[in-house]
């Protein structure tokens, strides 16, 4: 239950509103919880739809206010990943997707069919996890890869990964998740690393 969730509760609703005074230090979206009159939830006022033009808004009821990040920390989010240098590939060698070559970059790529993956897979294999099926790890000081269970099944050269188990992957490794296979190529490793 959400802390905003009042199931079973005849309270009035509640909005989540920014004003534009509110700021954090660390730039983030601040929110307020703001409780509107009884009349105002159930007559439609000040409920920020164009249609209720002639609805007057209650006196002193802050607006709802719509944000979104701007198209600048987009950039900077879009050029903080593309920083990132490849240090191997998945490359899909059975089922849907046959042929797609997956970048990973430095430390947890989560693998799921979810475009916000690190390393997505939505080639139509629906027995793939949404979000976080397996996961890889590229551990720069060690110079070494590893494989770990997420929500679901992962095979690795045959055999189960367990929960909670890591396993040391190797360039040529297979990697069956539902329906696809998968061959793990390194390119950083102990003969090469960005950071040399």
């Amino acid at each position: 239950m959400s802390r905003f969730d009042k199931s079973g509760d005849d309270t009035t609703p509640t909005r989540l509103i920014r004003r534009s005074g509110d700021n954090d230090s660390a730039g983030e979206q601040a929110t307020r919880k703001i409780d509107y009159p009884a009349e105002a939830s159930m007559t439609g006022a000040n409920t920020g739809r164009a249609s209720d033009a002639s609805s007057e808004p209650v006196p002193g009821s802050p607006k709802t206010v719509l944000f979104r990040p701007s198209q600048q920390d987009a950039d900077a989010q879009a050029s903080a990943d593309a920083e990132q240098p490849v240090v191997a590939w998945l490359v899909v060698t059975d089922g849907p997707g046959r042929g797609h070559a997956l970048a990973i970059s430095y430390g947890l790529n989560r693998i799921g069919r979810a475009p916000d993956q690190a390393v997505s897979l939505p080639f139509g294999d629906d027995q793939i996890s949404r979000s976080h099926h397996a996961a890889i790890e590229y551990d720069p000081k060690l110079r070494a890869f590893y494989l770990s269970k997420g929500e679901n099944l992962v095979y690795l050269n045959g055999a189960r990964v367990g929960s909670g188990n890591e396993q040391a992957l190797n360039s040529g490794d297979l990697i069956e998740l539902g329906n696809t296979k998968l061959r793990f190529v390194a390119f950083c490793g102990p003969d090469f690393d960005w950071n040399d």
